[in-house]
């Protein structure tokens, strides 16, 4: 920004890292937990992602870019866009195993920010391969989507259906158990009608 003093592009260096902290360190650890259904398990890997996203802004609001256009460790940033890819994975994979991949890929991530290696900053030509990313990763999101729409409505029917075979053999089963019932009571009422009570047929045997 033109015309702003020292002053306050220091407050804005430092209002910039809060802001990077709360979206590239908390929301992937409420991300992480929310995959893991906030299971105690799923807690390190939580604390993990606030601390090293701490540390790497601490690290790059003192020492700042290598040369200009370079940065040490992987920027918090290119996370985001990781986490993008992985879901439109998600419908495909299943909710438990997603959160298995979740937890590996985002402690992959947090290795990577604090590692001592060199990574370029995006910017220049980066921002159409950004772009071109985020509508691949869009589209990928959609037929995802779209196929676990189907997957669901199609397990739904077979379910549908098993519940309508189940029911009808049961109904037979039911329909089965009330003829018997009355066969028996309509051979009890023969029987005695041909055999009063205290009536013996005779013996013609001698």
């Amino acid at each position: 920004m033109k015309g702003r003093t020292a002053d306050q592009g220091a407050f804005g260096a430092q209002l910039d890292s809060l802001i990077d902290v709360v979206s590239f360190s908390v929301a992937p650890a409420l991300l992480l937990l929310s995959a893991g259904r906030f299971s105690p398990w799923f807690l390190p890997g939580a604390f993990v992602i606030l601390a090293t996203g701490v540390i790497r802004l601490s690290y790059f609001n003192v020492f700042g870019l290598l040369d200009g256009s370079t940065y040490r460790g992987l920027a918090l940033d290119s996370n985001v866009l990781v986490l993008a890819l992985l879901f439109v994975f998600e419908p495909l994979v299943g909710v438990t195993f997603f959160a298995i991949v979740i937890y590996i890929a985002l402690m992959v991530l947090a290795a990577l920010n604090v590692a001592p290696i060199t990574t370029p900053k995006l910017g220049g030509r980066w921002y159409y391969a950004v772009i071109l990313y985020a509508l691949v990763a869009d589209l990928g999101l959609w037929v995802a989507a779209a196929v676990g729409d189907r997957a669901r409505r199609s397990e739904r029917a077979t379910q549908s259906q098993a519940t309508r075979r189940s029911r009808s053999r049961s109904r037979a089963i039911r329909l089965g158990r009330v003829r018997s019932c009355l066969v028996g009571t309509a051979s009890a009422r023969s029987s005695k009608r041909l055999h009063p009570a205290g009536f013996m047929p005779a013996d013609t045997s001698s």
